[in-house]
Order: structure tokens, then sequence, then C-alpha cells
């Protein structure tokens, strides 16, 4: 096979107009090219078309073998990761970089030491890198925290207090923005009864002009919410991804949830959807949003009986949706169902996590050398519930990477658009996709940013003779697992059936074979999960004795909340 390209600029542009065909005459063969205008051509496909290459004859296999350039593409896709705007133009020391960066991961080894103090002020959000709170006197103070490996310094600022008083906050550093929602005062008739409730809704900049009106809100930088209800328990769910804005409602004495999707630079409302069955939100792609949601399980003739059943919804915010709220179950969507609970099980909590969100991109002001790939997500869904006779409440966590949902939904798209809603029975969605248990040591309520990208970190359950606290990082990005499962010693690979173990491990843990979730006290049925996931144990400088904290994580950082300290430690990678 002779592998030939036009003899045009456009295979510079274009590196897709190569193809492997026989030459005509006006074709120059590739073959013939010098190695430098070659590896030239290699450095702009992607790594699917240079896998592609590899295999065309030995000399492009060498080339690209060779290539520091087309390696460095390799090595990103193994970790998870995407190149950066960095302007460190040395392949050499990007490589470098990348593969301390990840063997400091692998092997839970932090560079730094820090902290940063407590506010107090009740109000915090992590996301990006940064960490924000509000202060006693209102005010704010912003860090970004370091990521030594990657060149990323620390930096903190302050916002004033604003002209009005905050209910609540979230951001998003890579677009300069910070989305505040405003403490409104209650509507009242002539009776002073209350009548209705406006939520302003602030987009203002975060970092370049603290507190000012952000300037890509062409449609204004305040988007209003009108709730007919009171709720004084009422709390809010904030997500950026790209240009869209999603702000939940969440009710305690209402029972009327509400999600609201924008597009904050243009001040249009994508979708407005209510009901006191959804539970929770995050965004899937730059169209598709993931919805927990108390759905009504359908019985064989489609028709809905009472029992209440969790599922997970896959809805297209932007498809056409009428002015006013819309019911989030009729609402139009891939529903994936959990596999039948017991009737001795009441739900009280459901929600789904990931960060960041799938339009992220780094901020300028870091300029990393490369970070996290938009398809390297996790999604965690945590499912608490009671069970009849039992005191503690139990948490049931499923690990859900992207690709599982993005393939579900590409398998009944076709079947969407010409039905009003699909139904995905767990057998057919669940149990290779996914991997579930019953929580040992249940993550916080409260410090809820515990994933990030294909990491999920949580505290090790406290065991007799333990002077110190100890914590375990989860990892599901699938490449490394593949590869590391081949290179380490098989003692510490599990092919066979087996429970998340509860022992400490200062090394690698390849989790390869299924687990059980047995049936007949939470669900039904046995539920059989076999995601594979690699964890590590580390031990935290924190007395067991004072064992009084929370853990979560970002890029570069494990954030541990001190809370006998009323600080946070940064460990730092």
């Amino acid at each position: 096979m002779i592998c030939s390209f036009p003899i045009t600029f456009r295979a510079y542009r274009h590196p897709a107009t190569l193809s492997f065909m026989s030459a005509p005459d006006s074709e120059l063969e590739l073959l013939s090219l010098p190695q430098e205008i070659l590896n030239d051509f290699f450095q702009l496909l992607d790594v699917k078309s240079l896998l592609t290459c590899r295999r065309v004859c030995r000399h492009f296999l060498d080339i690209v073998d060779q290539s520091p350039q087309c390696q460095y593409k390799f090595d990103l896709l193994s970790a998870g990761l995407e190149d950066g705007p960095t302007p460190i133009p040395s392949i050499s020391d990007r490589r470098a970089i990348l593969k301390q960066y990840a063997d400091n991961w692998d092997n839970l080894k932090w560079t730094e030491l820090s902290s940063v103090r407590m506010q107090r002020g009740g109000l915090w959000e992590l996301f990006g890198g940064v960490l924000a709170q509000n202060t006693p006197s209102r005010a704010f103070t912003f860090t970004r925290l370091p990521g030594l490996t990657r060149g990323i310094q620390e930096k903190t600022w302050t916002a004033e207090k604003p002209s009005f008083r905050v209910r609540d906050f979230g951001m998003d550093p890579a677009q300069d923005l910070w989305v505040v929602i405003e403490k409104r005062r209650q509507a009242q008739n002539g009776m002073f009864q209350v009548t209705s409730l406006i939520h302003q809704v602030h987009l203002l900049s975060l970092e370049k002009a603290p507190g000012n009106p952000h300037p890509s809100a062409k449609g204004g930088h305040i988007l209003s919410m009108t709730q007919d209800f009171i709720d004084p328990e009422l709390s809010f769910t904030i997500q950026v991804s790209g240009d869209f804005l999603g702000i939940q409602t969440n009710t305690v004495q209402a029972g009327q949830n509400e999600l609201v999707v924008w597009n904050w630079k243009t001040g249009e409302r994508k979708m407005y959807l209510i009901g006191d069955e959804l539970r929770s939100f995050s965004f899937l792609s730059d169209r598709h949003i993931l919805l927990a949601v108390l759905n009504h399980n359908q019985n064989g003739d489609g028709q809905f009986p009472q029992d209440i059943a969790p599922a997970l919804s896959i809805v297209d915010y932007i498809q056409p949706f009428s002015d006013g709220p819309q019911h989030v179950l009729r609402t139009k969507a891939v529903t994936l169902w959990y596999p039948p609970l017991r009737d001795n099980v009441t739900m009280i909590s459901f929600e789904v996590r990931s960060d960041p969100a799938p339009s992220w991109q780094p901020d300028q002001a870091s300029l990393p050398p490369f970070h996290l790939a938009s398809s390297n997500r996790l999604y965690v869904v945590s499912l608490w519930v009671a069970v009849e006779g039992e005191n503690i409440p139990q948490l049931l966590v499923l690990f859900l990477p992207s690709r599982t949902l993005t393939n579900v939904f590409r398998s009944y798209e076709d079947e969407l658009r010409s039905s009003e809603g699909v139904y995905v029975a767990w057998a057919n969605w669940g149990p290779e996709g996914s991997r579930m248990t019953v929580s040992q040591v249940p993550h916080s309520a409260a410090w809820v940013c515990y994933v990030y990208g294909s990491r999920y970190v949580a505290l090790e359950a406290h065991q007799k003779g333990m002077e110190r606290v100890w914590c375990r990082v989860y990892d599901f990005n699938d490449l490394p697992i593949r590869r590391g499962r081949t290179e380490v010693d098989q003692e510490n690979v599990i092919t066979e059936e087996a429970e998340f173990s509860s022992q400490l491990c200062d090394t690698t843990v390849y989790q390869a074979g299924p687990m059980t979730v047995k049936g007949g006290r939470i669900f039904q049925n046995d539920v059989t999960t076999s995601l594979p996931f690699r964890w590590r144990s580390a031990e935290l400088d924190i007395l067991a004795s004072e064992r009084n904290c929370a853990i979560m994580c970002s890029e570069d950082n494990i954030i541990v909340v001190d809370g006998h300290e009323t600080k946070y430690r940064i460990l730092t990678f």
C-alpha cells in the first residue's frame, strides 16, 4: 500500500486529507518525503490518527515511536489529560513534568503541605482549583490553590462586601465568572403575608474586577427567579458549564424543587423544570444534563403505579421547551433505572456530583502545561436510604464514568427522537459500566467536592491501633488501570469477586473482579457491578484522637477540612 497526499497546502491545515490510496501522477508519495516533513505532518494528527499511521508501515511506526511530540500525545491520553496553554516550549520538559505529576498522584506523594484559614462566614465553594469563602464581615476571599508540579503558584485576592446580602454563590475561574444569588426580601400583601419570593442572580467578575458586572453577560448581569412558595430551608445548587448556568432550588417544606438553565451570556432561559421528584443535576455534555430523579416505576403496560424508584435521566437542555415550567416527569429523556429496592427501604436523599464541568478549561492566569481531558470525568451518585429496623441510614455509592452515560444515550438516541421518553432497565446499562458499593465511611453531605476528573477521595474507616487519620483515593481512569494491571505485583490485582477492602494499603490495588451488593436487605436481588478501578491509601498528619474532618480534592490537591483546628490543610501534588 502506498501512502500519498495531494500536493496542496491543505495537507498542513487539514491532516484528515491524508489518504492511504494509490498515488496518481499529480501526487507525491509520502514515503519519499524527508523525515522532518513527515514529523511535522504527524504532529498535527490526533492520537487516533497516529495509531492508524503506526499500522501503515514500519517506516511510519518508527517515526511515530521516535517522535517526542507524538509520544507526548500518547502520554497525555494515558493520563486522561489534554495539552494546555503553557509557555513551556520544550516537549521533553513537558513530558518530564507530566511523568512527575502522574507519579506523584499514582503514589500519593504530595510535594508540599500548606494551610488556608477557615473564614467561618457560612459560605464556601471549591471549583477550578480556587477555594472561595465569605468572612463574618460578609466580604469574600479567594485562594488559587498551588500546583507545584504543573507550575501553578498560590494566589489570594479579596472582594469587598457586596451591596446586597448574599444567599449563595458559584464560580468558574476559567471564565472569570462569579455567580452570586442575592438574598431577597419576601413580597407581602396588605396583611403582611408572604406571597412570593424573587431571587436575583448576579453575574460578576471573579478576579479581574472582583464584584463588578461581568463584561460577557451581554443579556444583562442580573437574572431573576420567581417562586410562588416560601421555604425557610431552601437551598441552592449552582453549576457553570461553558456558556450555560444551571441553578437548582431544593426545598424541604414546600415539596417543589426547580431547575433553571440559562445561557448566561445572552440571558436566554433554555430549560425550566419543576417537581419534588427532581433531586440533583450535573452537566453531562455541551447540550445534555444528568438528573437524579425519584421517578414513578413503570410496570409492563407503561402505566404509573404508586411506588417510587430512583433513576438517572439524561435530558437535552438545548431542545425547544415551553416558556413556562415543565414537570420533570413529563420531560423527554433517556431514563436509566436503578435496581429495584425492597419495600421496607425509604429513600432519604439522591445526589449526583461531578467536577469539573464538561466544558471547563483552565484559566489563563495559571497557564498549566496540561489539564484534565473533558472526557475523563467520573459521576458519583449517592443514594441515602433508611432500612426498616435499622437505626443508621445507609449510603449507596454508584461510580459512573462519563463514557458509560454518553454511550447509553447514543444507543437510545434514535428511539428517543420518535418517542416521548425511553426507559432503560438496570440490566441493560449498569452491571458492566458502573461500580456500586454500600459505603463504609460515608462522604460528607456538606463538603461535597470529593470527586475530580476520574478520582474520588474518602477517609478510611478508623481501625484499632491507628494513631493517625488515613485517606483513600480511588481512580477510574481506564487506560492506566489496564496498563498497570500488567506491571505490578499480581498480589495487588484482584480478579475474583470481592467487596471493597477495609484494609489499609499504601501500595496501589487494582480491582478488576466484580462486586455484589447482596439482595434481601436494600435491593430485591443481588446487584453485581464490574467497572475496573484502582485505589491506594495514605496517612494524613492528623491525630486519630482529633478526627473531626472531611476530605475533598482538585486537580492538584487533596484538601482536608480540619474542623479541630478550623483550617483547610492543602496537600499539593
